[in-house]
């Protein structure tokens, strides 16, 4: 029945209109080729499959003909200690990113940057400087008014002193009540003077402070004693950018590497871990672990967290942009069920192995696994003891 289907499908003269003409028999008959052809190469790509995706929702044979011999192992006990690792990066004790606070819109050229990458600081020095235009003029002009409006009240308080022993002789021979009189003119003429001037250096005060504030736009100082880890190098005629950083300055007496983890238990205070840096690996200790802010966190996302690990010993070699590696246990297990790592598949959110069945044909089987490493991968349940898989 199949057959004379098929056969009065490409009969040549047949054409689903009636229509006998012979362009229009032929244009289908390339159609109905066509359709074949399609049909036998979606068919040859479906048998290439080597899992397909019936035998994964199933666990079925893959081959029922197949009897090829495959390397295997055995589902045994042995002992898993399982490793991993966590990326950190070092932060200095004291961290410092300096830049300068000028006003929003202004451009203003540099002076100067008067260090550089791996130099020395002691707080208060001066490490950069922009162009402050009249500022640095006002404020030297401000502080040679102040020092002469202190020295004219230091000749004020001097000259009185004197004006009280001249009154004290004058007076020598007048009765109490002019004596008195005396005094109390040269005391309130003295305090109406002193005053005048002390206002004046109030003022000047209040000015040299404010002068003093905006030139701390201009100029960065630093903050601690330390180190340069970071400068930029302005080209001539170059401005800044405000809010940019350009000077980065670190106490290196210690270091902390920092990470983030979402398993803050797995960590433990009284153990040690181990650090690969650039040419040498040294041994950590975990400082504290505390929970990271988390502005878009929902109830079904896991809290993050930070742990910080400090060294047993200081090492000039790390680099502060680079990512470093913590390894740690997070399992040790003892006399597990066990198979080879390379054994176990994982698709579909679902482990499994193959096995193998009387007839020598590989079987897919679903497993549940535990602790993990390079070589060997716990068996929950799935397999028992002495079951044969395929290795690789």
């Amino acid at each position: 029945m199949c057959i004379d289907i098929l056969t009065e499908f490409l009969r040549p003269g047949w054409h689903p209109d009636g229509n006998d003409r012979k362009a229009e028999t032929m244009r289908c008959l390339k159609y109905r080729f066509r359709i074949l052809l399609t049909a036998l190469l979606f068919a040859a790509l479906l048998s290439a499959c080597s899992i397909p995706v019936e035998e994964l929702r199933t666990g079925s044979v893959v081959r029922a003909d197949d009897r090829a011999q495959y390397p295997t192992d055995v589902c045994s006990l042995s002992d898993i200690v399982s490793m991993d690792s966590i990326t950190v990066r070092a932060l200095p004790k004291k961290d410092a990113l300096l830049g300068f606070s000028v006003s929003t819109g202004e451009e203003h050229e540099y002076r100067g940057v008067y260090v550089s990458t791996g130099e020395k600081v002691t707080e208060g020095q001066v490490l950069a400087e922009l162009d402050a235009g009249d500022l640095p003029q006002e404020l030297r002009e401000m502080e040679i008014r102040l020092e002469e409006l202190q020295e004219k009240i230091r000749g004020l308080d001097a000259r009185y002193e004197i004006a009280k022993r001249r009154t004290e002789i004058q007076s020598a021979g007048m009765n109490w009540a002019d004596r008195q009189a005396m005094r109390d003119e040269a005391e309130e003429k003295y305090q109406a003077e002193r005053a005048l001037i002390s206002d004046e250096i109030e003022f000047a005060e209040m000015r040299h402070q404010r002068l003093t504030t905006a030139m701390e736009a201009y100029v960065i100082t630093a903050p601690f004693d330390g180190t340069v880890l970071s400068a930029v190098s302005p080209q001539q005629g170059e401005t800044y950018t405000e809010g940019r950083n350009i000077i980065r300055v670190a106490e290196l007496s210690q270091i902390i590497f920092q990470g983030e983890t979402t398993r803050p238990e797995i960590f433990r205070e009284d153990r040690i871990y181990t650090i690969r840096l650039d040419k040498e690996e040294t041994n950590v200790r975990l400082v504290s672990a505390s929970e990271v802010s988390q502005p878009e966190k929902t109830e079904e996302s896991p809290a993050k967290y930070y742990v910080y690990f400090l060294p047993e010993a200081f090492s000039e070699t790390v680099s502060y942009s680079k990512n470093y590696s913590v390894s740690f246990e997070p399992a040790h297990r003892e006399s597990v069920l066990s198979v080879p790592t390379s054994a176990v598949y994982h698709a579909n959110d679902q482990y499994y192995v193959y096995t193998l069945n009387e007839n020598g044909s590989r079987v897919l089987r679903f497993v549940e696994t535990g602790a993990r490493n390079e070589y060997r991968t716990e068996i929950l349940s799935g397999l028992r003891e002495g079951e044969v898989i395929i290795s690789e």
